[in-house]
């Protein structure tokens, strides 16, 4: 394991521990007003895992504005691709992918706008996982990227290497 590789861990360990604060109306509606979103149809979206922040509310302000919204799956080679999100279906999420779906795959690069998951965030906008690589391997491929995260999650010191993703838009909830 390398030095990096040893700091990652040990932030992953510390933001683990973080309690995720709910979105507020106000909240929502600085999300609703990024220019990322209003000129997107298509966006990736997940579902949160400690301590990630729950988009529920935001999604479903979303779909009311008639925004075609999707989440993480695997398909049988294991390559991250999206479904269509639908929260009127139970969710079967296995370390933030669905594993059930009866919707066709959606492919990544079809995505106006991904709002990625992260523990945390460095000082040159790379985020730190949960260290399978998947969004990673993907992200390169998307017109525009956001994390939301809380202030706590904001590393102040550079971990990030080559193949770790730059977010191009953070917003940070207080």
């Amino acid at each position: 394991m390398t030095a990096t590789d040893n700091l990652k861990q040990q932030w992953r360990t510390k933001l683990k521990k973080l309690t995720p604060k709910p979105l507020s109306d106000k909240d929502i509606k600085q999300l609703l007003a990024l220019p990322e979103i209003i000129s997107a149809k298509h966006i990736g979206g997940y579902i949160a895992i400690q301590p990630e922040i729950d988009l529920t509310l935001f999604y479903q302000a979303l779909i009311a504005l008639g925004k075609k919204l999707y989440i993480p799956t695997l398909d049988n080679s294991k390559k991250m691709c999206f479904i269509e999100y639908d929260p009127s279906q139970p969710k079967t999420m296995s370390q933030g992918f669905q594993t059930k779906h009866h919707t066709s795959l959606f492919e990544t690069d079809k995505l106006d706008c991904i709002i990625v998951p992260c523990l945390g965030i460095d000082q040159d906008n790379k985020r730190l996982g949960r260290g399978r690589g998947y969004y990673d391997r993907v992200l390169d491929k998307a017109s525009t990227t956001i994390s939301i995260i809380m202030q706590l999650q904001r590393i102040q010191e550079s971990i990030g290497e080559s193949h770790d993703a730059i977010i191009k838009r953070i917003i940070e909830i207080n």
